[in-house]
């Protein structure tokens, strides 16, 4: 099932014109290393190792690369790309799944009905000892977004600690908005426990009875600004934040806001960005919509 993601942080895109920038640093707002930030999606092979000798994340041209999977005794790949991939050119002992997931435009798929499939097929590889590549065309979101899926369900790490394993070790990931959002509510439904799954609390105002929520250890505006951080790090986060405290909560009036006051940080970081890559179209799109 494919539905229509809508947010306040998103805009109708137009057409732009993609110009060629050179790679700049980036760097998380929670501190650790520095990495470069491509300003294309990467046509040479990446092969980035999660866990060691159990997890690998790739995109297309490194997942293609028999001689690579061969020396890293991968055994089972997740491939989650659109268009139909043949299994002729793999080595006869890796079994290989293809689960096609849209992560363009507004389009997002539905988190149980769809990544339930690759999910189950990675749980089969970890529990018979074998090694498994995750893969999607650049290697930034979907395969991060089933990776980071994997850690919260198999080896129940908390979102927050599966990101910052998984930007460590491959700085490309960029799952899109809504695809993180449905990891902060399968981190919701695998950490809260039993006891407050069956057991209800009295919520005041409402006359039925309410389920404990677990909080989640990340939430997606903080994840908005992170990606922010990691491709533009001269964004001033305390101003930025404080205007959207101003703007309760509003991302488009915040984003007006603050370009109005540095209009070069935005409008460069859209223009870099815009319609390349889905994961940052939401403040790309407020920039390059002509509203700000």
């Amino acid at each position: 099932m494919i539905r229509e993601f809508n947010s306040l942080s998103r805009l109708p895109s137009k057409p732009v014109m993609q110009i060629p920038i050179k790679p700049q640093m980036g760097m998380s707002i929670w501190g650790g290393s520095v990495h470069p930030i491509p300003s294309q999606r990467p046509a040479d092979p990446v092969f980035s190792e999660i866990i060691p000798g159990k997890l690998y994340v790739s995109n297309f041209e490194g997942a293609e690369d028999k001689a690579n999977l061969l020396m890293h005794k991968i055994s089972h790949i997740v491939c989650l790309l659109r268009t139909r991939q043949s299994d002729t050119n793999l080595p006869p002992q890796i079994k290989r799944i293809q689960v096609p997931i849209v992560d363009m435009g507004t389009a997002v798929v539905e988190f149980q009905s769809i990544w339930h499939h690759p999910l189950s097929f990675l749980r089969e590889c970890a529990d018979s000892g074998g090694v498994a590549l995750i893969h999607c065309r650049a290697g930034m979101s979907r395969s991060s977004t089933i990776t980071l899926a994997h850690l919260i369900e198999y080896h129940h790490m908390k979102l927050r600690d599966a990101w910052n394993l998984l930007s460590t070790k491959h700085p490309l990931a960029s799952p899109i908005t809504p695809f993180f959002q449905a990891l902060i509510d399968l981190e919701v439904r695998t950490f809260t426990p039993i006891e407050q799954k069956t057991h209800y609390q009295i919520d005041g105002s409402q006359d039925h009875l309410a389920p404990m929520q677990y909080k989640p250890s990340i939430h997606i505006r903080e994840y908005e600004l992170i990606m922010l951080h990691k491709i533009f790090p001269r964004v001033d986060e305390s101003q930025f934040m404080s205007i959207l405290k101003q703007c309760q909560g509003n991302w488009i009036q915040t984003c007006r806001i603050y370009h109005h006051l540095h209009p070069d940080s935005l409008y460069s970081f859209a223009m870099r960005y815009g319609g390349g890559c889905s994961a940052y179209h939401p403040f790309c799109d407020i920039v390059l919509s002509g509203v700000i």
